[in-house]
């Protein structure tokens, strides 16, 4: 206890510190972009590989839109109609081009349903397919995965309506096909991740255990698996994580744990496949949501996270606070003003070899035009990791953190835009 206190107290006083070098404001983002500027937009998702985004509106109609190789955007594609209470809305684009959109929905009154609906390369969608009946469509968390060769992995849980228990489970697609049956993991888990790896392979994540007691189980999936192998545990008294791999096999873990409040922690799992690299790393506070990571090129490792929320402490409204390296080894954290009295949990992305964090904020009444009247102006910001200095992407119409996908060295923002449609801003 001593020890976890002075290693506290050493990060809250580099968290205060102001940053060595003033570095400018991300540079690059062209002016966003809208499609689909007829419809009012819910929710926005972009694909794994940055070449799409997905999309809902305010009468339950899922779509999609490509982003082609110069950044332009393609027509809106219909995906479905009419779905009901939509949750995790996501969206993925093969190597061999195929785009699949997938989302969980209520069927009716007594059924739940996980269903993707698939765009061969070039072409429009072909119709609504279910993956699975579920036992509600809030718990069941799906999470896909484009692998190498043209297959889509999924990772489920399935929760019964009547019991606190579920089931995980694990699908997979190959290329122009429909998923095969949903093989059982054997035991329960909560909030699954799942990340592409070298070779067509796949790395699962998922908690395991009750609040308080819970554990960060991570398993391998091997090229043409069934289903992962044998779990091992990478952390311990959990409460939330996020899962992120790179091209060349590198992986890493963050997660939250609370202790008094809420600190966060991150640990590299993978390096270029080799299992279990790197103790776990304190982060410091987090105010609320869980860190968020990005890997670059050459080892270099981006985590951000919220390290003060508003009228917590004096000073700024709202902090965010992040850790960057260079040599697979997370450097001194550094904090800034969010330049908001709100804002959501950061993304942390390169864009090239620069590290940015992305994220919307509020700000007060006086501080700009308000378009849609509510008294607030909502903005998405680009900053630099060490000093903060920002830029305005654009107006979103909700403060909802916004959606990033990388494509190569191309980074893609989209945001439900306030004057309608999806707002996207492509990095060159």
């Amino acid at each position: 206890m001593r020890s976890r206190l002075l290693v506290s107290a050493l990060l809250a006083a580099l968290l205060a510190a102001p940053a060595a070098a003033r570095a400018a404001a991300p540079t690059g983002f062209p002016s966003p972009a809208t499609v689909a500027s007829d419809r009012e937009i819910a929710t926005v998702a972009a694909a794994e590989g940055g070449s799409a985004v997905a999309y809902l509106d305010t009468s339950g109609d899922v779509w999609a839109t490509r982003v082609r190789a110069d950044g332009t955007l393609g027509s809106p594609l219909p995906a479905a109609q009419g779905q009901f209470d939509v949750r995790d809305l996501q969206a993925v684009v093969t190597d061999r081009g195929e785009l699949v959109v997938l989302w969980a929905a209520i069927a009716d009154r007594r059924h739940a349903v996980i269903r993707y609906a698939v765009a061969p390369r070039g072409r429009s969608f072909a119709g609504v397919r279910t993956l699975a009946e579920v036992g509600t469509n809030t718990g069941a968390t799906p999470r896909a995965a484009a692998l190498r060769g043209g297959t889509i992995a999924v990772i489920y849980r399935d929760p019964r309506p009547t019991t606190a228990h579920g089931v995980l489970r694990f699908a997979r697609r190959p290329p122009g096909g429909s998923f095969g049956p949903a093989r059982s993991l054997g035991h329960d888990g909560v909030a699954p991740e799942i990340e592409p790896t070298t070779g067509g392979g796949a790395l699962v994540a998922w908690g395991s255990g009750p609040v308080g007691r819970r554990s960060l189980m991570l398993a391998s999936v091997r090229r043409g698996a069934a289903a992962p192998g044998a779990a091992t545990s990478v952390a311990g008294r959990i409460r939330a994580f996020t899962l992120v791999s790179s091209p060349d096999g590198t992986a890493w873990v963050t997660w939250t744990r609370q202790e008094g409040g809420t600190l966060g922690f991150a640990r590299r799992i993978r390096a270029q496949n080799v299992s279990a690299v790197g103790p776990g790393e304190f982060l410091g506070t987090v105010a609320y949501g869980v860190p968020h990571i990005a890997l670059g090129g050459g080892d270099a490792v981006l985590v951000a996270w919220n390290a003060q929320g508003p009228g917590l402490l004096p000073g700024p409204d709202v902090a965010l606070a992040s850790r960057i390296s260079t040599e697979g080894f997370l450097g001194p954290a550094r904090q800034f003003d969010a330049g908001g009295f709100s804002q959501t949990s950061p993304v942390a992305a390169y864009a090239g070899g620069t590290p940015m964090i992305l994220y919307t904020r509020q700000l007060p009444t006086g501080a700009g035009p308000q378009p849609d009247g509510s008294g607030v102006r909502n903005e998405v910001a680009a900053a630099d990791p060490t000093s903060g200095e920002s830029v305005v992407l654009g107006a979103p119409r909700t403060i909802a953190a916004p959606a990033v996908g990388r494509a190569d060295a191309r980074l893609l923002v989209a945001w439900p835009a306030t004057t309608g449609g999806v707002a996207v801003a492509v990095h060159p």
